[in-house]
């Protein structure tokens, strides 16, 4: 990641709209509308009118460019450029009028981060917590932020264990001796009983030179509380050990199988060639760089049981 100074930002004017000959209310959404337009291959032509309203336009206009110029240079791994626009936005108390929703504190705790300014990310932590109240998002800003502090794993452990307390799921902990964090993801939670009443559900993994990670998103499904799974590695043509580790894995339990692709073909292929060799009533993506909650599958499959008429589940 880029490593980066904290911006000095000084102090900004703000400009009547009248000064570009039109009001601040005709300006509200006017950065808004660039940002549609923005993500929709019009960058050239968008991004120096962004900046222009970022440096010249009314306060309301600053904020919100400020916003759309963060999101883009975040994508763009600009993270410094990103930063010192996005601060903008939060100078202006306007920003709150043009965009309403948690976005921007969240982006700005990450970028905080990401140029060294953890004091900054605090303030924002706090700020955003104080407008839109406790929620996953702003958990986890807490739990990076922790990290980045250098604090134990004691501690990330508790901020963790709080994620899904509103909801009444078996709370995650750090535990073990796993090379990295994601690898010490732990949540104990007794499997259903054994019953063929549990419909099977299908699990597609496409992988693509996945190594480093394979181990424990498996791990994850293996731990899952609903047991009759179709878990289906999908190797899309890796060059490291994934494959052997699938197949490892598969030798070990049975609900694990391996289709070996000939030639890298991307995740929608492989996904599709899952799909096609899927036995279970119900069928589900995993990536192989992410790890489960024990309680996910069994929460959507129930979902769905319950809900005849529905055609999906999405759990967040």
């Amino acid at each position: 990641m880029q490593q980066c100074e904290n911006a000095d930002l000084g102090p900004f004017d703000w400009l009547d709209g009248r000064a570009l000959g039109q009001g601040e209310q005709d300006w509200a959404l006017h950065a808004l509308a660039l940002d549609h337009m923005l993500w929709r291959g019009h960058a050239a032509n968008v991004l120096p009118r962004l900046h222009a309203l970022l440096e010249q336009g009314p306060a309301i206009e600053r904020a919100a460019a400020g916003w759309v110029l963060a999101r883009w240079l975040n994508e763009e791994q600009e993270f410094v450029s990103a930063y010192r626009a996005l601060m903008i936005y939060h100078r202006h108390p306007e920003g709150l009028v043009a965009v309403s929703h948690p976005g921007p504190f969240l982006l700005g705790i990450s970028l905080c981060i990401a140029c060294g300014d953890l004091d900054g990310a605090r303030n924002l932590l706090e700020k955003g917590v104080e407008r839109f109240g406790h929620s996953p998002d702003f958990t986890l800003a807490r739990f990076q932020l922790a990290r980045m502090r250098g604090e134990p794993l004691e501690s990330l452990s508790v901020i963790l264990s709080s994620l899904h307390a509103p909801t009444g799921l078996a709370p995650i902990a750090l535990s073990g001796s796993g090379e990295t964090l994601f690898d010490m993801l732990a949540c104990e939670r007794e499997p259903l009983p054994e019953s063929s009443d549990l419909p099977l559900v299908s699990v597609i993994i496409p992988v693509f030179n996945s190594e480093g990670v394979l181990s424990t998103a498996l791990r994850g499904l293996l731990s899952q509380t609903w047991s009759n799974l179709d878990i289906i590695v999908v190797d899309d043509g890796s060059q490291d050990q994934s494959s052997a580790i699938a197949r490892k894995a598969a030798t070990a339990d049975r609900r694990i199988r391996v289709i070996q692709l000939d030639r890298n073909q991307g995740a929608y292929p492989a996904r599709n060639e899952g799909f096609r060799q899927a036995r279970g009533v119900f069928v589900t993506v995993h990536d192989a760089d992410d790890w489960s909650h024990p309680q996910k599958i069994e929460c959507q499959a129930r979902c769905l049981l319950e809900n005849p008429s529905a055609k999906a589940s999405v759990s967040h």
